[in-house]
């Protein structure tokens, strides 16, 4: 069976001579050391502009050089076209075992965020200095945190959207306008108490992120079966948000 070591391995060395690629790392579970049974891979290339697509044909000659693929399709990037994502997987591996590829163009200027845990790419090579690091600037991020949860009191203050469709007996709509105007704000504040570098993360890494009794708090507040309990269990979410807006001022 291909091993994610083996998948790593092969694409260092098809790549570190190759003169149309500046840098090649590694993010997701190996920058913090989380790699289990059930990571993928998140590889990164910084390429020649005019050579992305060449660079992909090059990646699955290498991956196919290595055993058949029963999965090779392209994924839908954010930020496309400066970032190509596509997603590829062994049929001989395990199945949680994506290749999770991203090319960013080299005329793409980032700079990784150097007290972020999660912003510490694994550096496999890097030929002209692509990975670079921005040191932290505490007066724009209290700017910034303020400037959030300013907007973050206004979409709470919009839950009538939600109260609306609860009336009409809405369901779906109840649970989607609750999920939109109530409980992601109010995820992205409780982010700002806790981890407030990573206001932005939603739900990914929240249960590392989190103390475990806000967590079990946020997972009981998702729970619900029908537009009563969006009723009831919304107003404990605003209060909630209130409390962590105003007491004390902690934000």
């Amino acid at each position: 069976m291909i091993k994610r070591e083996q998948i790593i391995d092969k694409l260092k060395e098809g790549f570190e001579g190759d003169d149309r690629v500046y840098a090649l790392w590694l993010e997701g579970a190996d920058t913090n050391e989380r790699v289990d049974e059930y990571s993928d891979i998140d590889v990164w290339l910084d390429v020649e502009d005019e050579y992305v697509d060449e660079i992909f044909v090059k990646v699955r000659e290498i991956l196919h050089g290595m055993g058949e693929l029963d999965f090779d399709i392209d994924m839908r990037h954010p930020l496309k076209p400066v970032i190509t994502q596509k997603m590829f997987h062994f049929k001989d591996s395990s199945k949680y075992l994506l290749v999770d590829v991203c090319i960013q163009r080299h005329s793409r200027e980032v700079k990784f965020n150097q007290d972020n845990p999660d912003e510490n790419p694994v550096v496999l090579f890097d030929k002209s200095e692509v990975i670079k690091f921005k040191k932290f600037n505490q007066e724009e991020f209290d700017k910034l945190i303020k400037e959030s949860v300013s907007r973050i009191k206004q979409i709470l203050n919009q839950s009538v959207r939600v109260e609306n469709k609860i009336r009409r007996g809405l369901f779906l709509e109840s649970w989607g306008y609750y999920h939109k105007w109530v409980l992601k704000p109010l995820v992205e504040l409780v982010r700002i108490k806790y981890c407030s570098h990573k206001k932005d993360y939603y739900f990914k890494h929240i249960h590392y992120d989190l103390p475990e009794e806000v967590v079990v708090r946020l997972e009981d507040l998702h729970r619900v079966n029908d537009c009563d309990e969006i009723e009831k269990k919304m107003t404990e979410a605003l209060r909630w948000g209130e409390e962590l807006i105003d007491i004390d001022n902690n934000l």
